[in-house]
C-alpha cells in the first residue's frame, strides 16, 4: 500500500499543485494531509499564498475532484486533520467537500 502524508501546505499553492502532480503520477492508495492546509497569518500575505477567497471550494474542491475526474476507480482515500492555523470556520465547508 502506498501512501502520502503532507502538512504544513498554508495555503501555497504550488505545494498542492506538486502533491496533485504526484498523486496522478504514483497514484497512492491514500493521501493523509497533517494540518495547517489553509491561508492563513503571515502564510496568507507571502508571495506565494493563496489568491482564492474561499480556498477550500474555490481551489481544493477544483483540484480534488479534477484528480477525481482523471483517477477514476484508482482515486485515493484523502484522510485530514485540521491544524492549529486551520480557522475552525472552514470545518463546515471541508465536511461537505468530503460529501
Amino acid at each position: 500500500m502506498l501512501c502520502f502524508f503532507v502538512s504544513d501546505f498554508h495555503g501555497r499553492t504550488e505545494l498542492y499543485a506538486r502533491l496533485f502532480e504526484r498523486i496522478l503520477l504514483e497514484k497512492p492508495d491514500a493521501v493523509f494531509m497533517g494540518g495547517d492546509l489553509l491561508p492563513s497569518g503571515m502564510f496568507a500575505f507571502a508571495s506565494s499564498g493563496s489568491q482564492h477567497d474561499d480556498f477550500v471550494n474555490d481551489f481544493l474542491a477544483t483540484g480534488l475532484s479534477d484528480l477525481k475526474d482523471k483517477l477514476g476507480d484508482e482515486y485515493p482515500e484523502i484522510f485530514l486533520i485540521l491544524g492549529n492555523d486551520d480557522g475552525r470556520s472552514q470545518e463546515d465547508a471541508f465536511i461537505e467537500l468530503a460529501e
